[in-house]
């Protein structure tokens, strides 16, 4: 790549001799594709070279500043329209090749049907762009060169013999759990993915920038391109795969969604920056945020969706299985804060996990059944409350029977149990104003009524020791651990505390 002075202006002589040169072929090719009209095909050699010679052409003219130049941005500009469907045309056609040849969970829609349609519109776009692009030739005097190859594919039936050994995995659980995770994880992202059905009555452009854009698509791709590259190189061609027929399912859907994401990219590149700009229109806005939401997204969510109950099971047959034993919350139990990070957790992996307290069993992805936890834990506070005071009234002897004797005696048996760290006390100051004594009580029948009335009211908490288990996937036990020695991200006091950097995820 040469490197220009900005201080100096090239001569245009000099300049359109140099394009002239460098676009003789590209030239040929339009010219090729225009003169037989209805009758070319659009093969992938030929958009493979049509691309390649367009981006080539692209940088040169980025390099020279054409895009602020009069003369040469709609030359520019046109060049930029062919790179960009000469690209989605090939995507897409690739993915209709490829598609019959991946073992894809079937969906309600017709993707053949929509991938048929998407091509003939993109196709459509493709030969706008190309005819414009031979227009601005003209108009600069660019003329083709030597005849162009022959871009036909005539190809023979049938695949090369699969006779090459596969390779053998020792220990291959790790990586497909961990594939599986992330494509659970992926699919997540409800922004993005099946956003038409949930809004059809809004317009295509009420759906740009946000939470359709270029950005987020790409990033997207990006992921889907690592889980393609992961699985690749760790169990492509292995005996995993023969005795596992679910990895090669996986793996189509990863492929399709890979290509369907890599086009979205290119396609929203080009609206965000040519069509919002205004530059010349190959294709109708809608038609083209049609594609873009309604065949590229829509599919991508339909085969997150279709795939979602095979990762999980992918996930149970390959997880290590444990149990650990944790402390209860400190600050009333499982409510919404610890509830939800435990479940958070939970979802992020895809994997089954139980809570065990009691004999009884709850499901731990969901925050609903862990608040039925704290019935179990208050029961069990209780149980302790009573032992507790009993032991403390012992201790405090004989006292006369009276309310304002007995409230007295109460609030001490209060600062005793604070002082050994038995209960917390979440209000500096209370009354005992709202608990009446109830004549023939005894001290501990007293105090074992009015704290238990306090507990109910949430100014104060028994520490019990209580512990809860989980059992399932050890990847998710590690960070319930990790979560519960952080206080599932609360003080005793229930304020909010950083949690440490393993469990940043918990944050999106």
């Amino acid at each position: 790549m040469g490197f220009h002075s900005r201080d100096q202006i090239v001569v245009d002589d000099a300049f359109l001799s140099l394009i002239a040169s460098k676009t003789k072929y590209l030239i040929t090719m339009l010219k090729e594709a225009e003169e037989r009209n209805g009758g070319f095909h659009y093969t992938r050699p030929f958009l493979g070279r049509l691309n390649l010679e367009s981006r080539i052409i692209e940088e040169l003219l980025d390099e020279y500043g054409a895009r602020h130049n009069m003369s040469w941005y709609a030359f520019r500009r046109s060049i930029a329209a062919v790179k960009a469907f000469s690209q989605i045309v090939h995507n897409i056609s690739h993915i209709s090749a490829s598609f019959p040849c991946y073992r894809i969970i079937s969906v309600k829609e017709d993707f053949l049907a929509a991938t048929k349609k998407t091509l003939k519109e993109s196709t459509a776009a493709l030969k706008n762009s190309m005819e414009n692009l031979l227009k601005e030739a003209e108009h600069h005097g660019l003329e083709p060169g030597e005849v162009v190859q022959d871009f036909s594919e005539h190809l023979p039936e049938g695949t090369l013999r699969q006779d090459r050994p596969r390779r053998h995995l020792e220990n291959p659980g790790p990586t497909i759990v961990n594939l599986a995770t992330t494509f659970l994880n992926l699919s997540e992202d409800t922004e993005l993915f099946g956003i038409r059905d949930r809004n059809k009555h809004l317009r295509y452009l009420d759906y740009v920038p946000e939470p359709v854009s270029e950005a987020r698509i790409r990033n997207m791709e990006h992921a889907l391109h690592s889980l393609q590259s992961t699985y690749d190189t760790y169990l492509l061609d292995s005996d995993a795969e023969e005795r596992d027929e679910d990895l090669l399912v996986l793996r189509g859907h990863v492929s399709t969604i890979f290509h369907l994401l890599e086009t979205g990219t290119v396609l929203s590149h080009y609206y965000e920056r040519h069509m919002l700009n205004q530059d010349a229109v190959v294709i109708g806005e809608d038609t083209l945020l049609s594609v873009l939401i309604d065949y590229i997204l829509a599919f991508s969510s339909r085969f997150f969706n279709a795939a979602r109950e095979l990762c999980r099971n992918i996930i149970h047959s390959y997880a290590v299985q444990g149990t650990i034993s944790v402390p209860v919350p400190q600050y009333r139990g499982f409510h919404v804060r610890p509830s939800t990070l435990v479940a958070k957790i939970v979802t992020h992996y895809g994997s089954d996990v139980t809570l065990r307290l009691n004999g009884q069993s709850f499901n731990a992805a969901s925050p609903l059944e862990l608040f039925r936890v704290n019935e179990a834990i208050n029961a069990a506070k209780r149980k302790t409350l009573g032992g507790i005071v009993c032991e403390i009234a012992e201790t405090m002897g004989s006292v006369p029977r009276e309310e304002g004797v007995m409230k007295k005696a109460l609030r001490r048996l209060i600062v005793k149990l604070l002082e050994n760290h038995q209960i917390v006390m979440y209000e500096a100051d209370f009354s005992l104003e709202e608990i009446s004594y109830i004549e023939g009580e005894t001290l501990a029948e007293f105090a074992t009524r009015g704290i238990a009335h306090l507990l109910a009211l949430g100014r104060i908490d028994i520490r019990t020791g209580i512990t809860v288990e989980f059992s399932g996937d050890t990847r998710v036990l590690s960070d319930l651990k990790l979560l519960a020695e952080n206080g599932y991200g609360e003080d005793n006091y229930g304020n909010n505390i950083m949690l440490p950097a393993e469990l940043s995820y918990l944050r999106r």
